[in-house]
C-alpha cells in the first residue's frame, strides 16, 4: 500500500484553511443508539484541525461527507473521454424542424447516429466537487447517489475499499417500482449476514487510482485507513435511462437508499 500522507500540511493544500468549521458524522454515536428509541443526532461541528486531531483516538470514527472541491467538475484530465467533438458538434446543429425548400439537396436533418453521441461536453455545465475525509474503520451502508448521474471518484490519500452491489442477474423488472424493490431486495442482508439477492465485486482504491460508477450503482464503502478521495459527476447520454430512473426514486418515495439517508456505522 502507499505511504499515508494525511497530514495538516497535506490537507492544507487540498481544502485551504483547516480552520474552517465542519460537521461530520461519530460512528460511534450512531452504533450506540438503541432500536425503537427516539432519534438522536450523529453529528459533531468542529474545525476541520480538530477533525484531523482525532484521527488516532480510537473512541472516535469521524466521516466529513460533505467537504467541497473547489475545482471544477469534471476535472481537466478527463477532457478527451468526455470532449468528444464530433458528437458534440453534432447535437449542437441538430435540425428538427420541416425545412420549407423544395430542394431535395438540401436536408432538414443531420444523421447523429453514425458517430454515436456518447458524452455531454464538460464545459457546457460546472457542478460542485466534493471531498471525502475519513477516519480509519468507518463502513457506509448499502446505497447510490441520489443525483442519478454519472460518478468519479479519484484517491487523494489512504484507501478505500468499495462494495459494488448487482442484484442477481435474471431479474428483470418492467417498471420504476420494480426497479426500487429490486435494489431494496439487493441491499438486505441475510440472517448470516450475507447479501443473498446480490452479486457483490470488490474494488480498492488507493492515492492515484480512479474510478467510475454508473448511475444507481448500489455500493457501500469501507474505510481501512485515514483517507481523504475527491470526485464528481458528469452526464453519459448512454446512461440517461439510469439518470431518470433514479431521480424518479427519490423524488417519488424520497428514498432511503440514496447517500442523503445512509450515514454509515462504526
Amino acid at each position: 500500500m502507499l505511504p499515508l500522507n494525511f497530514s495538516k500540511k497535506s490537507l492544507a493544500h487540498q481544502v485551504g484553511n483547516i480552520g474552517q468549521r465542519c460537521q461530520w458524522i461519530e460512528g460511534t454515536w450512531f452504533t450506540a443508539r438503541e432500536e425503537g428509541t427516539e432519534e438522536m443526532s450523529y453529528h459533531e461541528v468542529t474545525t476541520l484541525e480538530r477533525f484531523l486531531d482525532l484521527v488516532d483516538d480510537p473512541n472516535i470514527c469521524g466521516n466529513f461527507l460533505d467537504s467541497k472541491d473547489v475545482n471544477s467538475s469534471p476535472p481537466t484530465w478527463m477532457g478527451p473521454l468526455l470532449d468528444l467533438t464530433t458528437a458534440w458538434n453534432q447535437t449542437m446543429h441538430l435540425n428538427f424542424t420541416k425545412s420549407k425548400s423544395r430542394s431535395k439537396k438540401k436536408q432538414s436533418e443531420i444523421n447523429a447516429q453514425s458517430n454515436g453521441l456518447a458524452m455531454i461536453r464538460s464545459g457546457t455545465w460546472i457542478s460542485q466537487g466534493w471531498r471525502l475525509m475519513s477516519h480509519p474503520e468507518f463502513v457506509t451502508f448499502p446505497h447510490y447517489n441520489r443525483c442519478g448521474v454519472c460518478t468519479y471518484v479519484i484517491g487523494n490519500d489512504g484507501a478505500k475499499i468499495w462494495a459494488v452491489i448487482r442484484p442477481k442477474q435474471g431479474l428483470s423488472p418492467k417498471s420504476l417500482e420494480g426497479l426500487s424493490q429490486v435494489l431494496v431486495t439487493a441491499a438486505l442482508l441475510s440472517p448470516k449476514d450475507h447479501f443473498s439477492d446480490a452479486d457483490i465485486a470488490m474494488v480498492c482504491l488507493e492515492r492515484g487510482d480512479t474510478m467510475f460508477q454508473s448511475p444507481v450503482a448500489l455500493h457501500c464503502v469501507y474505510t481501512p485507513v485515514p483517507s481523504v478521495f475527491s470526485g464528481g459527476y458528469f452526464y453519459n447520454y448512454e446512461t440517461m435511462h439510469l439518470t431518470r430512473a433514479g431521480l424518479h426514486m427519490y423524488f417519488s418515495k424520497d428514498d432511503e437508499l440514496t447517500n442523503d439517508e445512509q450515514p454509515g456505522f462504526h
